[in-house]
């Protein structure tokens, strides 16, 4: 209790002499909630060799002002586990200090920013033995078929040839030493450090946040966390946040193009609601799912499954990936599925409230994955320039006046 009682004093303090006030009064946000609040998904990666005081990369400052310009309000991006520490309880203040400069310069440019805790594809090496590996296989479905997908340390081209044949994303692998870790137990070790970098976040920045993500597609079956054990990790990371956190929210996501994703968040939400304030989607007509650009009935079914937990409702990613015009992948069927999907996910939000709709992402990063898919979601091309999309993507957003 003296820690957030001492927290609370500095904040008075911090919040007299910034231009961020932190809402605390929470009827009077909500009331302002009327619209869904639009946001995009940029990967700001920690350069190696950049210290404290260094001017951010120019890359940087010139995507957080494409974002601004095409009317994002906010700004999703990962503070990465092995970026903050790299080796357990050794942490890297350059890392924090670049994080915090991102943070401000998004506030420069009039945005907010919603940061992702914990994604696997972000996990140090060293909480790999805090993992207990699991033979066998696990079965899952997407488009109308099913896939077995093996489980435990599974050698990564192995991984990757799955991938490619059942189109699946594969971004946010956790590798370890050539192999895949997938659908692992956690153990209380591994509990109570992701409890330990979640209050390492909060404790430098939380008087520059509201929003936290907890975990990214946690029903994802290549995620390293058994499916069974992601409430746990849930809760760890919120409890990590609390520990400093005086007013904030938690985001929870499910990948809503894998079948009975909405078990998965029904399941959370049984088992960790109270460590959940908004649960999302991310769906991807077109790209993931072979559904038409405009097929939003997961929204309804998000809508259901939120009402009956008391919860906001979110769309945290959708896009479409430009890897090819040889199969309808070029740039502008990426402008095709931007008029048409988002003005269906509008029309829905006008019935209900949606607290994000969410663009992923500002720019193409080839080489980042394994799958050429995953290269080319970007509405920019790898150099900043824009695709054909940009402007729909632009006035799109400003009718969503969030």
């Amino acid at each position: 209790m003296w820690k957030r009682v001492c927290v609370f004093l500095v904040a008075l303090v911090v919040l007299s002499c910034t231009a961020r006030v932190v809402a605390t009064d929470v009827t009077s946000i909500h009331s302002a909630e009327s619209v869904s609040k639009t946001a995009i998904c940029i990967h700001f990666h920690y350069p190696e060799g950049w210290h404290a005081g260094d001017p951010l990369p120019q890359k940087d400052v010139q995507m957080i002002q494409k974002a601004k310009d095409l009317n994002a309000k906010y700004i999703r991006f990962d503070i990465w586990w092995k970026d903050i520490e790299p080796q357990k309880d050794q942490f890297n203040e350059n890392a924090i200090a670049y994080y915090r400069a991102i943070i401000n310069k998004i506030h420069q440019e009039g945005m907010d920013a919603i940061v992702v805790l914990g994604s696997s594809g972000g996990f140090p090496n060293w909480v790999r033995n805090l993992l207990v590996s699991k033979s066998g296989t696990i079965e899952a479905k997407i488009n109308g078929k099913t896939v077995k997908i093996p489980r435990g340390e599974v050698e990564v081209n192995e991984t990757m040839k799955l991938a490619k044949e059942s189109k699946i994303p594969v971004r946010n692998l956790y590798v370890v030493n050539g192999k895949a870790i997938i659908q692992a137990q956690v153990t209380q070790g591994f509990l109570l450090e992701a409890k330990q970098y979640a209050a390492k976040i909060a404790q430098e920045y939380w008087y520059l946040l509201v929003y936290y993500q907890l975990g990214n597609e946690l029903n994802h079956p290549t995620d390293p966390i058994d499916w069974y054990d992601d409430h746990e990790y849930i809760k760890a990371l919120h409890d990590g946040l609390d520990e400093y956190e005086i007013y904030y929210k938690t985001i929870v996501n499910g990948f809503a193009d894998w079948s009975e994703w909405d078990y998965w968040l029904e399941y959370w939400l049984d088992r960790a609601g109270s460590c959940i304030d908004i649960i999302a989607i991310d769906h991807y007509p077109g790209t993931w799912s072979d559904q038409p650009y405009n097929h939003w009935n997961e929204l309804d079914t998000l809508f259901n499954i939120a009402d009956q937990h008391g919860k906001q409702a979110a769309v945290m990613e959708t896009g479409f990936s430009t890897y090819s015009d040889l199969v309808g992948h070029g740039e502008d069927e990426q402008r095709n599925f931007i008029n048409s999907a988002l003005p269906a996910i509008r029309q829905k939000a006008q019935r209900h409230y949606l607290a994000f709709v969410t663009w992923y992402e500002l720019v193409d990063e080839p080489w980042q994955s394994p799958v050429t898919v995953e290269w080319y979601f970007g509405i920019c091309r790898d150099n900043l320039l824009p695709k054909l999309g940009y402007n729909d993507l632009k006035y799109q957003f400003s009718l969503f006046g969030g």
